[in-house]
C-alpha cells in the first residue's frame, strides 16, 4: 500500500510554488488568514486560491478527501485543524507543514489563552520538536526543497470495495447484532463511514450527521435512496415510513443533549441506532459518548483498527498521534473500567513542573481517560496557558490523580461595570465573570479566586478520597496566597453535587439553559476562604433563594434550594431591572426582579387588555410569555419589554419609592 509523505519546512512560503507544480493533483491550503493577498505572494496565491480553507473552518473538511495539502503554522498552530486535515488525505498524499523560522509567537493561543494577545508557547514547541526528532522527520529549510523526490503523484480512483477481512467481519457483526444501539468506533481513515454506507444496502435506514457535507464518503458506498435529515430537522419531521435504523455519522461532533433526543426518538419510532464516531482528538464531546451518553445502555461496541486510506506505518498518522498524545491503549468502554481498586498507602500532592514533557504527558493521558470533555484545546492550554495551576497526586512512583485550576478575579471596577452591563465579556475569568453577568454580583470579579477546571482520578484508585485531598491541597495553597474563594462550575449531577457539598462548597448560581456537551444545567458552587469571600457567598446565596421562587418555574431541575418567600422589590432589584432596560443585562438574569416589579406595581396580569404593559403582564404566566415569544418573535418581545419597563419605572416613580 502506498505511503503518504510529510515534509516539514521552515522559511518563506514564496518558495513553495515550484514544489506545488512538481506534484500533480489538487492542493488544499489551510491558513489562519482570511485575506490571502495581504499575507502571501501573488504567484503562490494563484496556485491555491481555488482550494483554501481557514483553520477556524476546518471542521467543514470532515468527510471529504484531498490529494495534497499545505498547513500554514508559521503564525498560528491550530492542532485541531491539523488533525482534521491529516484525516482527509488519501494514499500517496503529500502534506507540507510550515513552521516559523525564528519567532514562535502563536496566534492560536487566542483560542485557549485567557489573554487578548498571542503568547509564546515554549512547552508545546518543545513537544513538537521532540516529536519531529523521535520520528526522524527532517526539519528542512525551504532552500532544500529541490532535493526532494519529484515523483508525479497521480490521483487514483477510490477503491469501492471493502475487501479487507476486518471490514467484512465487522459488517457481518453489525448485521447480526440484536442490540438496539450499535456503536462503530474507529480512528480516521478506517472506513467507518463507508461501512455504514454499505450497511444501508441491507437495512432500511435514514442518516443524520453534523452537516450534509460530512457524508461524502458515506454516500459513495450507501444506497442512493437513503434519506438525510439534519439533526434538528429529524426531531421535527414526521417520517412517512418508520426506518429500521437511524444512522448517526460523526456522532461525537453532536452535542450530547441532541444525541439523547435522537435516542429517545428511536425508541418512539421503534427503530434502532447505528452511530459511527472517532472518540479521540477534536470531535467535540469525545469520550462523552462512552462515559455519559451510553452509560447504563445496552450497546454493542465494534472497533475498526486497520487503516484503509493509508498503510499501518503511515508517517502522517504517527506524527499526529504523537503530537496529540493519542496513545493506542485498550479501547475505553464502560465494561473494562470496573477493575478492582488498588490501595495507595503513601500519597504525595505537589504542583507539576510544566517544563517537564513527561509530567504533562502523564497528566493529559489521565485527564483524557477520566473526563469526557478533554480535547486537543485542553492539551494546548495544559502546555502553555498562563494563570494555570496543575496539581498531581502520586504514590509508589505512579500518577493516580490530577487537578487543573485557574487563577481568576482582581478585575478593575470599570471593566466589572461593563461586564455587568453586558457591554464587555473579555476572555477568561469564567466563573468570576458569570457571577457578575448572570448573578449580578460585582464583588465576584473584584475578589481573587481559584477556579477548579478539572479533577481526574484513575479508576483503579478511586474511593480513597484522593479528589477531596487534591481540593484540600489547592485550598491550603489558596489560603497562603490570600485567595478569597475557590469556585467550580459543572453540569448538575446529584452525585457530583454531593461531592462538592461534602467538600464545603455552597451552591450560588444555576444557569437557565442546558449545556450542549452534557445535556444538563450548569451550576456554580464556591467555598469562601476570607471575610470578603464569606460576604460574597452570603450575598449570592440570598439572591439565589429569592430568585429560585421564580426560576424554579422555568428550570426543570430538582435542586436542594429553599425558595425564599421574601419577594419585596428591593434596591438591588431596581438596579437589576434598570440594567435590563437600559443596558444588555440578560433577560434570564433579570426575570425574577421583573416579576417582583410587576407585583410591587400591582399590575393586574389576569385582565389582559386593561394594562398599558401587555408584554410585562405576561411574565407571571410562563405559558402566555412563551406564546407571546412564539407569535411575535423573541427579539421583538424583548425590545418591547424593555420599553415597557422604562415606562413603568417612570410612571410609578419607583426610584422615589425606594
Amino acid at each position: 500500500m502506498e505511503s503518504r509523505k510529510l515534509f516539514i519546512f521552515q522559511g518563506e512560503i514564496a518558495s513553495l510554488s515550484d514544489l506545488i507544480i512538481d506534484h500533480h493533483g489538487d492542493w488544499l491550503f489551510i491558513t489562519p488568514h482570511a485575506d490571502l493577498h495581504q499575507h502571501y505572494p501573488a504567484n503562490f496565491i494563484k496556485l491555491i486560491e481555488k482550494s483554501h480553507c481557514l483553520t477556524s473552518k476546518a471542521k467543514l473538511l470532515l468527510g471529504k478527501s484531498y490529494r495534497h495539502a499545505i498547513f500554514d503554522g508559521t503564525t498560528s498552530f491550530n492542532l485541531d485543524a491539523l488533525s482534521i486535515l491529516a484525516g482527509t488525505l488519501t494514499k500517496e498524499s503529500l502534506l507540507i507543514l510550515l513552521l516559523p523560522n525564528k519567532c514562535w509567537l502563536d496566534g492560536d493561543s487566542l483560542r485557549w489563552n485567557e489573554g487578548n494577545s498571542p503568547i509564546h508557547t515554549p512547552n508545546f514547541i518543545a513537544h513538537l520538536l521532540d516529536t519531529i526528532q523521535k520520528l526522524n522527520i527532517p526539519l528542512l529549510d525551504l532552500t532544500q526543497k529541490n532535493n526532494l523526490c519529484k515523483d508525479n503523484f497521480i490521483p487514483k480512483k477510490p477503491n469501492g470495495d471493502l475487501n479487507l477481512d476486518e471490514q467484512q467481519t465487522t459488517l457481518q457483526r453489525l448485521l447480526q447484532s440484536d442490540k438496539n444501539i450499535l456503536a462503530l468506533i474507529a480512528g480516521r481513515g478506517r472506513g467507518k463511514s463507508a461501512l455504514a454506507g454499505r450497511f444501508t444496502h441491507q437495512r432500511n435506514a435514514i442518516v443524520t450527521a453534523p452537516n450534509r457535507s460530512a457524508l461524502v464518503t458515506f454516500y459513495q458506498f450507501a444506497s442512493p435512496t437513503t434519506p438525510f435529515y439534519a439533526p434538528d430537522e429529524l426531531l421535527l419531521t414526521t417520517l412517512q415510513t418508520e426506518p429500521e435504523f437511524i444512522i448517526i455519522d460523526e456522532a461525537a461532533m453532536l452535542p450530547l443533549q441532541l444525541l439523547e433526543k435522537i435516542l429517545q426518538l428511536s425508541q418512539k419510532l421503534h427503530c434502532r441506532i447505528l452511530l459511527t464516531t472517532t472518540i479521540d482528538g477534536y470531535e467535540g464531546t469525545g469520550q462523552g459518548l462512552l462515559l455519559k451518553l451510553l452509560k447504563n445502555r445496552d450497546v454493542d461496541y465494534l472497533y475498526l483498527d486497520q487503516p484503509l486510506r493509508w498503510d499501518r506505518d503511515d508517517i502522517i498518522e504517527k506524527f499526529i498521534d504523537h503530537l496529540s498524545l493519542n496513545v493506542k491503549n485498550e479501547p475505553i468502554t464502560l465494561k473494562n473500567r470496573s477493575k478492582e481498586s488498588r490501595q495507595i498507602a503513601d500519597k504525595e500532592f505537589t504542583f507539576v513542573n510544566r517544563s517537564s514533557l513527561t509530567n504533562l504527558i502523564s497528566i493529559y493521558q489521565l485527564l483524557k481517560s477520566a473526563h469526557y470533555r478533554t480535547t486537543l484545546t485542553d492539551l494546548r492550554r495544559l502546555f502553555d496557558a498562563p494563570n494555570l495551576l496543575i496539581a498531581e497526586a502520586k504514590g509508589e512512583n505512579q500518577l493516580f490523580g490530577a487537578m487543573i485550576a485557574l487563577l481568576e478575579g482582581g478585575l478593575d471596577d470599570e471593566l466589572i461595570d461593563q461586564v455587568w452591563q453586558g457591554v464587555r465579556r473579555p476572555k477568561g475569568n469564567l466563573v468570576a465573570q458569570s457571577l457578575v453577568a448572570h448573578a449580578g454580583e460585582k464583588l465576584a470579579a473584584k475578589l481573587r479566586s481559584i477556579r477548579v477546571n478539572r479533577i481526574a482520578v484513575d479508576h483503579l484508585f478511586r474511593r480513597q478520597h484522593i479528589a477531596k485531598q487534591l481540593i484540600n491541597f489547592i485550598e491550603n495553597y489558596a489560603v497562603t496566597e490570600q485567595i478569597d474563594f475557590i469556585s467550580v462550575s459543572f453540569a448538575y449531577d446529584p452525585a457530583v453535587y454531593a461531592f462538592w457539598e461534602a467538600c464545603g462548597f455552597t451552591l450560588v448560581h444555576v444557569s437557565s439553559h442546558k449545556e450542549s456537551s452534557s445535556g444538563n444545567y450548569s451550576i456554580m458552587v464556591i467555598k469562601a476562604l476570607s471575610q470578603r469571600g464569606n460576604l460574597l457567598r452570603d450575598n449570592l446565596q440570598y439572591k439565589l433563594q429569592r430568585n429560585w421562587y421564580w426560576l424554579s418555574k422555568l428550570i426543570d431541575l430538582d435542586l436542594p434550594i429553599v425558595a425564599s418567600l421574601d419577594q419585596y422589590f428591593l434596591l438591588q432589584d431596581y438596579e437589576e431591572v434598570k440594567g435590563f432596560a437600559n443596558y444588555y443585562r440578560p433577560f434570564e438574569a433579570s426575570y425574577p426582579a421583573l416579576c417582583r416589579l410587576i407585583i410591587m406595581s400591582k399590575i393586574n396580569v389576569f385582565e389582559s387588555g386593561k394594562t398599558d404593559y401587555p408584554i410585562l403582564s405576561t411574565l407571571l404566566e410562563p405559558q402566555k410569555w412563551q406564546f407571546k415569544q412564539a407569535t411575535v418573535g423573541k427579539k421583538t418581545v424583548l425590545k418591547r419589554l424593555k420599553q415597557e419597563v422604562v415606562k413603568l419605572l417612570d410612571d410609578y416613580q419607583i426610584a422615589d419609592i425606594l
